[in-house]
């Protein structure tokens, strides 16, 4: 592991980890892991970046403290050589919050002095000019932020603000040195007297300037902004293929405990559309209203992707804080989003929404998935987040698939073969294996160079294989059949070589896309990985003639239930031929794939 971090909240840890996994400009992305909470095993060999998720940013300064020192123990037996505190780009926290208290302890432990302090990210309007933060064109303090119901923001000066919290005297790096460049920034910090330096940045450019200035600093902190040009001082050229991307299927709901503007605005926008219902706090804290109850007005409107929150007006948040106390309200809102939130997943809910770092740290919680891969960004600084499978979990699933393919009659003798992508490699059946009879220790693994470097002797048509992962951007899985219909399908002369699949129904063309006839290459010849890489990576599938299927996935679920797919419409294709056949219109067509995305390009 090379940069470890230890983020105050759920919410910020996805929202660095985001920034990490995508990289910027010309640093690359980096394989980022985040888990929730200290990990109790050691972090995957191929971890590039860990993100410890705490719930630490509304605690006393010194449980924090406490927690904070634990995951920098568990970073440092990673072997990180940076470590950054992340905390929010709003700087949430009160005069006795433990901002500083913890990255006081962090540097004491490390020996780090001039540590940079820098929340700033631009891209959300937040900057920092004269050790002021700014959310826009306002002072931190006039932003709203001064509302907050648990960390209202009343002074945007963040050395008066860190001094409050008994860091004792806190310097500054202007943004005329910031400009200067990397060379003057790390002057100025070593020139400091000062334990914590905030360092002024308004653009990304001055980010990804103080990152360069931040090579060899054993600590950070900032918010997700400063991670931005942190990858470009590592000499790695990134995961090379992206960790596989596992959709979830099923229904969606939206919750909301934020009480922020945004939220608050949010919430009224998606009202206009989807049912939306609010929850009764009082009712919670009276304990008249249970999850279970709110859990049964979401699942009754499940289809039309619900909205539940507790969201209020400042106005309102102040007066269930004076009848009930701040801390009272909070414990029990978080235990009540918990509970709703494992009440869905347990009734079929497989995707969840979540506004508000609290309410997203408290569901994370409850639902205990122990760590998250970094999935697509669906707008700055908010990734998809899914249950992260560890090496040994897609061996697994491997042998679990490939028996289910055997059984079903997919596959027969040693014939057939299937890849996953990993973040530091592949993995591969073995050359003569059945699909039937797998053993997950001996599957073979292949690293970045596709050298052989684990289990058994892999299949000979890794050119199949290895042809759609450099040609097709985000496949995570590949899977080589000899199914009986697709195959008797390659037997025959197509009517049109470039998709030889007739859209016969809509399932096909959600799932598979155009299917195109290559031509007879004999078995185990590395020209059949050079028909494939001549497609381009335009479709997802293909049939090789005479010999049978192979389709690709974003994940190995999805290139299996493809293959499926492919194979049931060839079983139709040879049922219905001889007979007037139905098959939908082009135009019929174009439309599934504007609905559903198209699988081919």
């Amino acid at each position: 592991m090379l940069i470890g971090v230890i983020a105050d909240d759920f919410t910020g840890a996805s929202d660095i980890a985001n920034t990490l996994a995508r990289g910027h400009g010309a640093s690359p992305g980096l394989h980022v892991v985040q888990y929730l909470g200290v990990p109790d095993r050691p972090a995957e060999p191929s971890v590039q970046a860990g993100v410890v998720a705490l719930k630490s940013r509304s605690i006393p300064a010194d449980r924090a403290v406490a927690q904070s020192l634990a995951a920098l123990d568990w970073l440092l037996a990673q072997g990180c050589r940076q470590v950054v505190f992340k905390y929010c780009s709003t700087f949430d926290s009160t005069p006795q919050g433990n901002i500083g208290p913890v990255a006081m302890a962090l540097a004491d432990r490390l020996g780090a002095r001039g540590v940079v302090v820098c929340p700033a990210f631009p891209t959300m309007g937040r900057t920092i000019y004269q050790g002021h933060l700014f959310v826009g064109d306002r002072l931190l303090s006039e932003s709203g932020m001064q509302d907050h119901p648990l960390t209202p923001m009343t002074d945007p000066d963040l050395r008066r603000w860190l001094g409050r919290q008994g860091t004792g005297p806190v310097g500054l790096v202007p943004l005329c040195v910031v400009r200067q460049g990397a060379a003057a920034i790390r002057a100025a910090l070593e020139a400091s007297d000062a334990t914590l330096v905030v360092t002024d940045a308004t653009s990304d450019e001055d980010l990804m300037a103080i990152g360069a200035a931040l090579a060899g600093a054993r600590l950070v902190t900032g918010g997700s902004g400063i991670a931005l040009g942190l990858a470009q001082n590592l000499d790695v050229a990134g995961p090379g293929v992206a960790a596989p991307r596992r959709t979830a299927p099923g229904p969606g709901v939206v919750l909301a405990g934020s009480c922020s503007g945004m939220t608050r605005r949010q919430i009224e926008h998606h009202r206009a559309a989807h049912p939306v219902i609010e929850i009764d706090v009082p009712a919670v804290m009276a304990g008249t209203l249970t999850p279970e109850a709110v859990a049964r007005q979401l699942l009754a409107l499940v289809a039309q992707a619900p909205l539940a929150f507790s969201s209020g007006s400042p106005e309102q948040v102040a007066r269930m804080q004076a009848e009930y106390g701040r801390e009272a309200v909070a414990a029990r809102l978080d235990g009540f989003f918990g509970d709703l939130a494992r009440a869905l997943v347990a009734a079929g809910v497989t995707r969840l929404v979540v506004a508000g770092g609290e309410t997203s740290g408290a569901v994370v919680s409850a639902l205990a998935p122990g760590a998250l891969e970094v999935g697509a960004e669906i707008d700055p600084g908010v990734p998809v987040l899914r249950p992260a499978m560890t090496e040994d979990d897609l061996r697994a699933e491997l042998v679990r698939l490939a028996a289910s393919l055997f059984q079903r009659g997919f596959s027969v003798g040693t014939a057939g073969n299937i890849s996953v992508a990993l973040p530091d490699g592949w993995l591969m059946t073995p050359t003569n294996s059945s699909l039937g009879h797998l053993d997950a220790g001996r599957i073979s693994k292949l690293d970045r160079d596709w050298s052989h470097v684990g289990g058994d002797r892999p299949s000979k048509e890794v050119f199949l294989h290895r042809a759609f992962y450099e040609t097709r951007p985000g496949t995570g899985a590949v899977v080589h059949l000899h199914s009986t219909h697709a195959t008797a399908l390659s037997c025959l002369v197509a009517q049109d070589p470039e998709d030889c699949v007739p859209p016969l129904t809509p399932y096909v063309v959600m799932r598979v896309g155009r299917v195109p006839l290559l031509d007879y290459v004999p078995p185990g010849d590395p020209a059949m990985g050079d028909l494939i890489r001549a497609r381009g990576g335009r479709n997802a599938a293909v049939l090789l003639a005479n010999h049978g299927p192979v389709v690709a996935g974003r994940d190995l679920l999805s290139a299996v239930h493809a293959a499926e797919e492919l194979e049931e419409t060839a079983r139709l294709a040879i049922l219905l031929r001889g007979l007037p056949v139905r098959l939908l219109s082009p135009d019929q067509v174009a439309e599934l794939e504007r609905r559903f995305g198209g699988v081919s390009r």
